[in-house]
């Protein structure tokens, strides 16, 4: 069986159109048809349904069994390349929100860059994307801060933090850490997109169209401009008790929804790939003091 053409109608069945396909796959649109025909020539099966004027073509029902059969010659034909190889050399590819590559798993990736056993892949990645780079193998595990159903994708709930405001410690006399939202000037929020239910929280406490002169969705230069004492944002608590020395906490009378990390991996991994994941966790849980 070539695997080409595996590689193929998987990218066809999961992007629903030969041309998406031919994107993804960075071939010509016509290549891709030539394979899918002879894809269903070789194994004397129809497996797409097609109509005249239709742009997108659909899993016949014995396409959607092959499509299964077909997931798993991957995964084997994968994990024979690796061992070819790599030997028995682990590789893990990580895709995580930016928030969380910055603050939670630093100690982690440095456990896990000095082991000489260890191939560590690290990408930043947005929390909708993530689903589809695990679907697709592109990552081994990922961490997304939305909770989606998803056929070949596990989710489990990985992580949870409370919400806190976070300002430069300097000349803040206030004893009291607890703060409401309207005593905030949205003026001098920097304000970070913290998930779906966090931005509804935020709505309803600040008119949406109004909110704050800087808005960002990358937490590396959040630190830098809060050195200006007027500035403040909410993040998570366990990147406000990381930098506790230089900034002052203050819990919020209503508290926004918590941060939650939901961790992601396919469901059909391959042998190695579960090796590198456990290791994975296991160095995240010695790091968590």
């Amino acid at each position: 069986m070539d695997f080409e053409k595996i590689k193929t109608f998987l990218s066809v069945s999961r992007n629903k159109t030969f041309s998406d396909a031919a994107l993804e796959l960075h071939l010509a649109q016509t290549t891709v048809s030539h394979r899918i025909k002879s894809l269903e020539e070789e194994v004397d099966l129809q497996l797409f349904e097609r109509g005249k004027g239709r742009k997108e073509v659909i899993l016949t029902p014995i396409g959607e069994e092959f499509y299964k059969i077909s997931e798993e010659w991957l995964r084997l034909e994968n994990e024979v390349q690796f061992l070819r190889t790599q030997g028995l050399l682990l590789s893990l590819i990580v895709g995580s929100v930016d928030s969380l590559n910055s603050f939670l798993f630093q100690n982690t990736y440095f456990q896990l860059s000095n082991n000489s056993n260890i191939k560590l892949q690290i990408k930043t990645l947005h929390s909708g994307e993530i689903y589809s780079e695990v679907e697709k193998r592109h990552i081994d595990i990922g961490f997304s801060l939305k909770n989606r159903a998803h056929s070949n994708v596990i989710v489990d709930k990985f992580f949870q933090s409370p919400m806190v405001v976070i300002k430069s410690s300097e000349n803040i006399d206030s004893i009291s850490t607890i703060i409401h939202p309207k005593d905030l000037d949205t003026q001098n929020e920097v304000f970070l997109p913290w998930g779906e239910e966090y931005i509804s929280w935020h709505a309803y406490w600040w008119d949406p169209l109004s909110i704050s002169r800087v808005n960002m969705d990358n937490s590396n230069i959040l630190l830098k401009l809060l050195e200006n004492k007027e500035k403040w944002a909410i993040v998570p608590k366990f990147i406000a008790e990381g930098v506790s020395s230089k900034y002052k906490i203050f819990e919020l009378v209503d508290r926004p929804p918590d941060y939650v990390v939901y961790k992601l991996t396919h469901k059909s991994p391959t042998t190695l790939s579960n090796q590198a994941i456990d290791y994975f966790i296991k160095c995240y849980q010695e790091n968590l003091g």
